[in-house]
């Protein structure tokens, strides 16, 4: 695909939240009737509703996802697509229920090191086969004690299968982790289920229920994708002007910090609130920064696109959480704008980038990643020549909608 350099001027709406949904559809698995506002059309999306269908009368009208009659059984087969988040949330939710399950995954997330779902297992004693830290696997109905234990260090996704499990379970279990990355997912998760009911405390690295749970709401609406958007951002911030719709600015996504980073830094960001909110942003003059993406790794890949149209060296910390998503995104990122003409280097933990030299453009591979993908695609419009890029349909995991942008 031919992406050239150019000045845009578009109002372009944010996919509904992929992180949002696929926690939203854990939910309705759990639950005697369910409603889903606004279905993303992504790939990963689509794998958490052929789950519903396969394990529920689960219908679509006017965007909104009705599921009701969950068909209980003893034995599930849950195939997650490439997505991790429902492949970890899947094996705790199981756990916790006392299911016998066998997960299945399909292109990246096959080869994808799984390890911290297999330290969960040892850790709780739980049954399973498999081929350490690769999927598939199967686990078995087994007698966990309380307290569950887990290492979030790796990811967090885990835990948020844990407290959406444990608060349907039969027996309720308190859940010690003492280390936890991405922290603002966990609180995502909370408060999805505070919004239908549940509450957890959480005191001295323990999480436990609150309440009875008792569910009070069974509905949830899907906001704008905060991760997405910030690909959007970043192409108004370098090449013109884009106006997002969808957003929600009271949202839980932790990528939202980026909208508060750019303003920070004194780039050209606005909203207009009226019957909806809209975020503009439109080309600046970008100052070096620094960033600290250790809780924020999906921001890592727009940063650097900003970083590279900075008058001067910037610092992107915290990178080590990017080795082991759809791509190694480090080798990625440094290999494929390298071969573009940008200045990035590795510095311990962190990447070091050079903005003072406009990037030449030329042939890039998207690594299949998504995320990698839209760093280039949107680097191509502040570039001499433009890129062309392999594989475009990879962005369809999670935006697929994301070429508009272009046209």
């Amino acid at each position: 695909m031919q992406i050239n350099p150019q000045t845009i001027d578009k109002q372009i709406a944010a996919p509904f939240s992929k992180s949002e949904f696929l926690r939203a559809c854990l939910i309705a698995l759990l639950n005697n009737k369910f409603t889903i506002e606004n279905t993303p059309n992504s790939e990963d999306a689509t794998a958490a509703v052929n789950i519903l269908k396969e394990y529920s009368n689960c219908t679509c009208n006017n965007n909104k996802l009705l599921v009701e009659k969950i068909k209980r059984k003893n034995n599930f087969h849950f195939h997650c697509g490439e997505s991790a988040f429902l492949a970890r949330s899947l094996v705790a939710i199981s756990a916790v229920m006392g299911w016998n399950t066998k997960i299945t995954a399909s292109g990246s997330l096959v080869t994808r090191n799984l390890s911290d779902i297999f330290d969960f297992f040892v850790r709780n004693n739980i049954k399973f086969e498999g081929n350490s830290p690769f999927l598939p696997l199967t686990l078995s109905k087994s007698d966990i004690q309380n307290p569950i234990e887990l290492d979030a260090s790796q990811s967090s996704q885990l835990l948020s299968g844990l407290l959406i499990g444990n608060a349907f379970a039969e027996n309720n279990f308190t859940i010690q982790c003492p280390h936890i990355v991405s922290k603002g997912y966990v609180a995502l998760t909370l408060n999805m289920l505070e919004k239908i009911g549940i509450i957890y405390n959480y005191s001295g690295n323990a999480f436990y229920l609150a309440n009875n749970p008792i569910i009070s709401n069974n509905e949830i609406t899907i906001k704008g994708d905060w991760s997405a958007a910030a690909f959007l951002m970043v192409a108004g911030l370098i090449s013109g002007k884009v106006e997002i719709l969808n957003l929600d600015p009271t949202s839980f996504q932790p990528d939202c910090i980026f909208v508060d980073f750019i303003k920070k830094i004194g780039l050209n960001c606005s909203s207009i609130h009226s019957n909806s909110y809209k975020l503009i942003c439109e080309k600046s003059i970008i100052p070096p920064f620094e960033f600290d993406a250790t809780d924020y790794p999906d921001l890592v890949p727009p940063l650097v696109v900003l970083a590279i149209n900075a008058k001067g060296k910037s610092l992107i910390k915290g990178i080590h959480r990017l080795v082991n998503k759809e791509s190694n995104r480090i080798l990625s990122l440094l290999d494929e704008f390298t071969k573009i003409g940008a200045n990035i280097v590795i510095d311990d933990d962190s990447f070091l980038i050079d903005g003072n030299s406009q990037m030449i453009g030329g042939e890039v591979s998207s690594r299949n990643d998504h995320r990698i993908a839209m760093a280039l695609a949107v680097a191509a419009l502040n570039s001499k020549s433009g890129i062309v890029l392999d594989n475009p349909a990879s962005v369809n995991k999670s935006f697929p909608d994301f070429w508009k942008l272009f046209k």
